[in-house]
């Protein structure tokens, strides 16, 4: 597999699959867990692109100049703007930049509008899309891809059928995003199908057939790169997170950064995982290095919110609000430049840190861009933060009856019913919980921050 931060088609298609997940049973042997290596130590198989965050964000550059260059001399050409804007969604994977991704936008707005009819950049606009929670358009564009005036290939038909198996799942429709997947795995049973059925399993509480779903994406790829390997490291951990196994978690989050060292996000996890340890000074100074390593050229307000959170447990008022206003001023620009992508982690932001009513806002904008089964939690944490438990129950039992199970919608639900005197309820709903995360209504379980969706 080429490397992925020059986004080819195997990138791009993971790409998506990271962003937009949904169920297909797929046939998988067991793959055993290599033992941890030593930090810049890559296992032997991993022969293929860079072998660290460093090394990738360097080796981006390229492609993103001679895409500037390109579409700078012929910026009628929409080939050269949809291998722009490719490669700034490959680095975007990296650094989460949202500047990335809004250039990509205008990149493909342009470069459609360029394309003769039945032409242009129609895939990779529904994955930039897809990528920044807008649906809404998707099906049209990939209807366009239908009808193009050359046929997709096969892969290609696939990874399309596939993104209205994604646009079904973050609208609800899990039933019909199942089929969809089905169809698309029977058509190029590829590494993203897997990835996609693991997130889908995770969020339905199946937690061990999410897990070997992406042991079977880890062996689907025949030449895997150091990244890759780490982003399967980081989703199992973020796996065992969600079912309680932090000390699982946290090898793997370990196995992360040894075989793609320096990544910013693996380390965040890391960071999280010594808080949920107990130690808030260790946590505190990972956090801090993070930061401090990003410079002006990574923007990172969810680490500036889990480092004011972790602040605030320690009762220090002043860095906490330091922290969160310097978060708070980047989701506001980020809002400004990608509304629906910004929507969710605004909305933690403010309610955990900010304005409840700010919250709330935020929460009916980012179920209406996706009304799945992590917005319906979300808006429910918002309803109850402004004391509307009534509704907050009513948009639970909804998401229930969808087949959506995760312990933080029943911790959630026992939350709400207390609030409402209704004691029974309130404790029927624990075990459901604890029976999905041991470590559900665990104190420190308020320091997670990354991994909840």
């Amino acid at each position: 597999m080429a490397p992925l931060q020059t986004l080819n088609k195997v990138g791009l298609y993971l790409l998506a699959a990271t962003v937009a997940v949904a169920a297909v049973t797929i046939s998988v042997d067991q793959f055993s867990l290599p033992a941890p290596t030593a930090a810049n130590e890559v296992a032997p198989h991993l022969r293929f692109g860079p072998k660290s965050f460093a090394a990738a964000l360097e080796l981006a550059a390229g492609p993103i100049a001679l895409g500037r260059e390109r579409v700078a001399r012929a910026p009628d050409q929409w080939a050269y703007q949809e291998s722009y804007a490719r490669a700034l969604m490959g680095r975007a994977r990296l650094t989460g930049s949202f500047d990335d991704l809004l250039a990509a936008r205008l990149a493909l707005m342009r470069g459609r509008a360029d394309a003769p009819k039945g032409a242009g950049p129609l895939l990779t606009d529904a994955v930039s899309n897809l990528t920044i929670h807008r649906l809404a358009p998707i099906a049209s564009t990939l209807t366009l891809l239908d009808g193009a005036a050359v046929p997709a290939d096969r892969g290609d038909q696939a990874e399309a059928l596939a993104i209205r198996g994604d646009v079904a799942f973050y609208s609800g429709k899990y039933s019909a995003a199942w089929r969809t997947y089905r169809a698309a795995a029977q058509m190029d049973n590829g590494p993203g199908i897997a990835v996609r059925a693991a997130n889908y399993f995770k969020k339905m509480g199946r937690f061990d057939d999410a897990i070997r779903q992406l042991e079977y994406a880890m062996k689907s790829v025949k030449a895997p790169t150091p990244q890759f390997y780490a982003n399967m490291m980081l989703q199992k951990g973020v796996i065992e997170l969600d079912r309680g196994n932090w000390e699982t978690a946290t090898r793997l989050f370990l196995l992360a950064d040894a075989t793609f060292p320096g990544h910013w996000l693996i380390k965040a996890h890391l960071a999280q995982m010594t808080a949920l340890g107990g130690d808030l000074d260790g946590a505190e100074q990972q956090y801090r290095t993070i930061l401090a390593k990003a410079g002006s050229e990574i923007a990172m307000p969810e680490v500036m919110d889990a480092l004011a959170a972790l602040y605030r447990a320690r009762g220090d008022a002043k860095n906490s609000r330091y922290w969160s206003d310097r978060a708070g001023a980047l989701w506001t620009r980020r809002l400004s430049q990608l509304p629906e992508a910004a929507y969710g982690p605004a909305l933690e932001h403010e309610l955990v840190l900010g304005n409840p009513a700010r919250a709330l806002d935020l929460a009916r904008l980012n179920f209406a861009a996706r009304p799945y089964g992590d917005s319906c939690i979300m808006l429910a944490m918002a309803l109850l933060a402004n004391g509307r438990p009534q509704e907050a129950v009513a948009i639970l039992k909804a998401a229930e009856q969808t087949g959506w199970r995760t312990a933080q919608q029943y911790v959630v639900l026992s939350q709400a019913s207390a609030m409402l005197g209704q004691v029974q309820a309130s404790e029927d709903s624990r075990p459901k919980a604890l029976a999905l995360n041991p470590k559900a209504f665990d104190p420190a379980s308020s320091l997670i921050w990354f991994g909840n969706h």
